[in-house]
């Protein structure tokens, strides 16, 4: 299922947290088994739905694996061979098996997914609903969570619901998928039917598989012979049908300006101390950051990149090398000096926002760095205008959508007039418009004269806007450049755990000298070959 995040009481009114958890009128009738969810006890539901969340950890109670397992198989009054044959099972089924002594809250993101999956799966109900199970999860992570799904369709008669905005990867384990928008279901049907409508996904702030796109993009007699594909397999036989042999790109090397770097990173080390021993975050990375940037820096959970980051205001301290900002060391500076240079945007907006009014968020930053008066008021108000918030600095922002408090929490640091911002994640759990409004807004700055650092696992929104690309891998840089150099190193970004762009790894059969990065740019491609 795909839908809009304001559509997300959809799913809760199946296992009858609707009316129970949720307040608000309920019109209609939701029936679950046969069983009318207003008229039966949650009990009587939950017995036939389990539900699994988009954060594992607010599903997780117990000291082991095995003690979060057989918790409610307890309370359900099972005996000890079934809870221990269910437990098995459900470890078996989600590649857990050996996992039981562990402690969950040392286990990766996508390791405890797959445990609250687990447990949702032990108490063997018919029906198994995931609602957003990736959304916070690296490349890795949604890798195993939908590899698990896929057994899980492949080898139980369970009924599986899953509420996501990663089309691509649904399109691998859907039978048949809804859109909801506006709360009503749009859309229903078999996911080739259902992804040839990508006008009407797109509208509704949905993005289909790339593949699928591009069949949109393309004129009538490519569109006729290529269709709709919903994989890359499929895509790339339709496609051989039209391109006969490859087809050479040159590089087009742009000319930057001439500038002074911004941030200047020698040999920087940093190393996190704990009871189970010192941890090598960052080993001896090089770096500059010039003031024109706009940089994507990928890699999966625990690269080193979140860490990398906060040397530039001062959230860390480098254990060895220097870090120069604007021709400054840091060492010698204090937070506050480096923060009106340097900005930064945590994941979480709420773990950012404090303030119970627009406007008094936005002027916090900037009125703390000795803003007052009139200058201060034109820094909220560009602020505003930036993230598209004009007329909202009288509202509430924790009664605001996420993608909305991200708006937010950018603009609180829009407000202070950094040379650098850095954006930690700004499109998780949106859906693809809000996603793409947020980017825009990104590059709307970058091209006002801000530098620019995005930290993402989507790689269709690194390959779109990105001028630049760092990949870290255990606390050391992989790759840096272009992106179209980049994403052309496919063996490479493996070792990182990292897929290029569904688009780019389709015309990389068909295109040399750089990686493509956009559907648009494919289409434009295919549809200007000799006939």
């Amino acid at each position: 299922m795909l839908r809009e995040r304001r559509n997300w009481w959809s799913i809760p009114s199946l296992a009858r947290k609707i009316p129970l958890s949720v307040a608000g009128k309920l019109e209609g009738r939701a029936e679950v088994m046969g069983l009318d969810t207003r008229k039966h006890s949650r009990g009587e539901i939950t017995s036939r739905v389990a539900m699994v969340f988009d954060d594992p950890e607010s599903q997780i109670f117990g000291l082991s694996v095995w003690e979060d397992m057989v918790m409610s198989l307890e309370l359900a009054g099972l005996s000890r061979e079934e809870i221990q044959k269910r437990v098995d099972y459900a470890l078996e089924r989600t590649r857990l098996t050996g996992y039981m002594d562990r402690f969950p809250y040392l286990l990766s993101g996508g390791e405890k997914q797959r445990l609250v999956i687990a447990s949702a799966l032990a108490r063997m109900t018919p029906i198994l609903v995931l609602d957003e199970p990736t959304s916070e999860l690296d490349p890795i992570g949604t890798t195993e969570v939908f590899d698990t799904i896929k057994r899980l369709r492949e080898e139980t008669a369970m009924t599986i619901i899953v509420v996501s905005h990663k089309s691509e990867q649904l399109a691998q384990v859907a039978d048949r998928l809804a859109l909801m928008s506006d709360g009503q279901v749009k859309l229903v049907a078999p996911k080739k039917e259902f992804f040839s409508n990508v006008d009407v996904l797109l509208k509704s702030g949905v993005r289909p598989p790339q593949v699928a796109e591009l069949g949109s993009q393309l004129k009538e007699k490519y569109q006729k012979i290529y269709g709709y594909p919903t994989d890359l397999e499929e895509a790339r036989k339709s496609l051989k049908k039209i391109i006969k042999k490859r087809i050479s790109i040159p590089r087009r090397a742009e000319k930057m300006p001439e500038a002074d770097p911004l941030i200047i990173i020698k040999d920087l080390q940093h190393m996190y101390k704990s009871e189970s021993g010192d941890v090598h975050a960052i080993k001896g990375v090089n770096l500059e950051i010039m003031p024109y940037d706009f940089i994507g820096l990928i890699g999966q959970n625990g690269a080193g990149k979140t860490t990398l980051v906060k040397h530039f205001n001062k959230l860390l301290s480098a254990t060895e090398g220097n870090v120069i900002v604007d021709g400054d060391d840091a060492s010698r500076k204090t937070m506050l000096d480096l923060v009106a240079k340097v900005a930064y945007s945590f994941q979480n907006p709420d773990h950012q926002i404090f303030n119970t009014k627009v406007e008094d968020e936005i002027s916090f930053g900037p009125g703390n760095l000795g803003f007052s008066g009139e200058e201060l008021e034109e820094a909220v108000d560009e602020a505003v205008e930036a993230v598209g918030l004009v007329g909202r600095e009288e509202e509430n922002p924790f009664f605001m959508g996420k993608g909305e408090r991200q708006k937010v929490a950018t603009a609180s640091i829009i407000a202070m007039r950094p040379k650098l911002l850095v954006i930690d994640e700004p499109t998780t759990g949106m859906d693809w418009l809000t996603g793409r409004s947020t980017m825009e807004m990104a590059e709307r700055l970058n091209k006002e004269g801000k530098a620019i650092i995005v930290i993402t696992h989507d790689m269709t929104i690194v390959a779109e806007y990105a001028k630049r690309v760092i990949v870290m891998m255990q606390g050391n840089i992989l790759l840096d450049g272009p992106p179209e150099d980049v994403f052309n190193q496919p063996e490479v970004l493996k070792k990182s755990f990292i897929e290029p762009p569904q688009i780019s790894q389709l015309m990389s059969e068909f295109v040399e000298g750089k990686a493509v990065l956009s559907v648009r740019e494919a289409a434009e491609i295919i549809n200007t070959l000799e006939e």
